[in-house]
């Protein structure tokens, strides 16, 4: 079992200084992967290479990179059009993260611009959904990660060894303990084949967001101090809970 664990940064400012002494906090707790949320900031003119090339001097080194900007409807925090975020995403991609999050529903045609863009930078993907209203049946969560899978496959040329850098990452709403299932299972299916990540948010969705490592889950999600979705705890609770396992 991996005890990856990723901590979400929401990027509010562009100064630059600022955002250097968050990394700076979040690195002390060693995670495994710095997601920078860019969704979150205040002047989106702010998104440029002056910002982002000091921040990704200081991660890389201890740690890999997440960028994001994720859409409003599933859980974004700019409102802005589809064609301003594409490019904001594009320009992200040319600074070279190691990885960029994608939701799954973006269209055909623009992700195959995000796709290409991305294998010419060397950046890998994560293809990400977000269902915050509930948690579908089991099988129809499987179905659509295989169909977006074979669409991959088919569409856009991604061969197995392609695939094997890229990351499929399901995140849906608990209402009930038993809803932390789906997304176990999910892991359990799929992790021999597929680097995937797969929890609830919520309140009834911390048992699978702490527990999915267990089930092949290629990392999970802690916070340092601001939440960026609901449910989140820190990373040190995280690995207290997993330590107490191993030495019971």
């Amino acid at each position: 079992m991996n005890n990856h664990i990723a901590i979400s940064l929401p990027i509010t400012s562009g100064k630059i200084k600022e955002n250097i002494k968050i990394i700076k906090r979040a690195l002390i707790n060693k995670p495994n992967y710095i997601e920078l949320r860019f969704d979150y900031i205040d002047d989106l003119d702010a998104i440029n290479e002056d910002l982002i090339r000091p921040l990704l001097k200081i991660i890389e080194p201890k740690s890999s990179s997440i960028f994001t900007f994720r859409h409003i409807r599933e859980g974004g925090r700019t409102q802005i059009g589809e064609k301003k975020r594409l490019k904001i995403l594009k320009e992200l991609i040319c600074l070279k993260p190691n990885y960029l999050d994608i939701e799954i529903e973006i269209k055909d045609e623009d992700l195959s611009r995000i796709v290409g863009s991305a294998i010419n930078e060397e950046v890998n993907l994560i293809f990400s959904h977000h269902n915050l209203k509930n948690t579908p049946i089991f099988i129809e969560v499987q179905n659509n990660i295989k169909k977006f899978i074979i669409k991959l496959e088919d569409k856009f040329n991604l061969n197995s060894d392609s695939l094997e850098n890229y990351v499929f990452k399901m995140i849906f709403t608990a209402d009930k303990l038993a809803d932390n299932l789906v997304p176990l299972k999910l892991c359990s299916e799929f992790n021999n084949d597929y680097n995937i990540v797969s929890f609830c948010i919520g309140k009834e969705g911390i048992f699978s967001r702490v527990f999915c490592l267990n089930f092949g889950s290629f990392f999970t999600y802690g916070s340092l101090e601001k939440k960026t979705a609901s449910g989140q705890i820190k990373i040190e609770k995280i690995r207290k809970i997993h330590q107490l396992l191993l030495d019971l």
